[in-house]
Parts: structure tokens; C-alpha cells; sequence
């Protein structure tokens, strides 16, 4: 059997409802996080993007922890990496990286340690958008048709 490709879906905070739009200036925010079902995929690729709502007098950056899980429910204490976003005064930006997760088929945005903005304004219009690459199974599974 032939089996069709196929991708995550694009998450932006209309899907993600529990990603903050805004984190507070030089805060931490511990009660959003978001699940992504990503069992599909053994690579997916993932951008977060955002701005400050007026420029900081220093280097600022928006950092996001990412937590696996093999059940959904129960993740680890501590994320497998952090997405760091940099600001560079009111401007949006964004910063995207692949990221090779395993045999873990869930990854939680946020919650644990926080997502943490360390700029002294607050950080806005945050976006966490993720996407697979290609399946595990093969398009001719068992070696060919």
C-alpha cells in the first residue's frame, strides 16, 4: 500500500489557546503550555516569533522551554531544549530551528520552569508554529510494492 505523506498543522496562539499573547516585562509565565502531537514525525521544524512593545535599553530574548512525553500526560522535569527568540528593539522577529525529537511523540510548549521574557518591556504577539517532516513509514513499507 501506498501511504500519503503528511505534515503537522500550523499552530499560531488561534490554535495554541493556551500560548500567551504577551508575556509580562522581565516575567516569567508558568501556567501556559501547549501539547503538540508530533508522533508522526521523527523531525519537525519549529519557529517562534514575537516583538517588544517598546525598545529595551539592552539585549532582550523570550525563552520557551520544550518538555517530551511518550503518553502525552506525563513529561519530563526538564525540556530537552529551549527556544530562545532575540529582540532587537520594537521589531518583530522570528527564529526558526529543526529539531530531531525521537521516539518521544509529544512535546509541551511552556509550563515547567516558564516561558521567560527578559526584556524589561513586555514581549507581544508571540507565535509557536510547528511542522513535520516526512513520516516515519516509508511510501513502500516492507521494501516495495
Amino acid at each position: 500500500a501506498d501511504y500519503k505523506r503528511t505534515t503537522v498543522a500550523s499552530y499560531t496562539p488561534a490554535t495554541l489557546t493556551t500560548t500567551p499573547a504577551t508575556v509580562a516585562a522581565s516575567g516569567t509565565d508558568t501556567s501556559s503550555s501547549e501539547i503538540v502531537d508530533v508522533t508522526r514525525h521523527s523531525v519537525i521544524g519549529i519557529q517562534v516569533s514575537g516583538l517588544l512593545t517598546a525598545t529595551n535599553p539592552a539585549a532582550a530574548t523570550l525563552t520557551i522551554p520544550v518538555y517530551p512525553s511518550i503518553d502525552g500526560t506525563t513529561f519530563d522535569s526538564s525540556p530537552i531544549t529551549s527556544l530562545i527568540l532575540t529582540f532587537t528593539g520594537t521589531q518583530a522577529k522570528a527564529w526558526s530551528t529543526n529539531l530531531n525529537k525521537g521516539a518521544f511523540g509529544y512535546l509541551r510548549f511552556g509550563g515547567g520552569s516558564g516561558i521567560v521574557n527578559s526584556g524589561t518591556n513586555v514581549a507581544t504577539n508571540i507565535v509557536i508554529k510547528v511542522v513535520g517532516g516526512m513520516p516515519w513509514a516509508l511510501t513502500y513499507p516492507y521494501g516495495g510494492p
